[in-house]
């Protein structure tokens, strides 16, 4: 019997999963290109390069003045930077 529970259940929280993330992401606000070359070399913004390593380590090309940050240990690196800074996170 739990057998069967199990198995609704998980399809209605993969459903409800589904229907979250696109909500979420339309909620982190966006920055094109040319709007972050205006603010570049400003004092109040950080650029964070969130790259898996692996693709950080192949790569030759890199946003100047950005820092590294592993997404897998963000609780290691958020910490160091002030809230009231402007942030721009890049993963691509």
């Amino acid at each position: 019997m739990f057998l069967r529970i199990r198995k609704p259940l998980f399809l209605v929280l993969l459903f409800s999963l589904f229907l979250f993330i696109p909500m979420v992401a339309e909620a982190v606000p966006k920055i094109t290109v040319d709007e972050l070359n205006s603010v570049l070399g400003t004092e109040d913004l950080v650029v964070i390069d969130s790259r898996k390593t692996s693709d950080w380590n192949k790569s030759d090309e890199m946003i100047e003045g950005s820092f590294r940050g592993d997404p897998w240990k963000t609780e290691e690196w958020i910490p160091d930077y002030p809230k009231e800074k402007r942030y721009v996170i890049y993963c691509a």
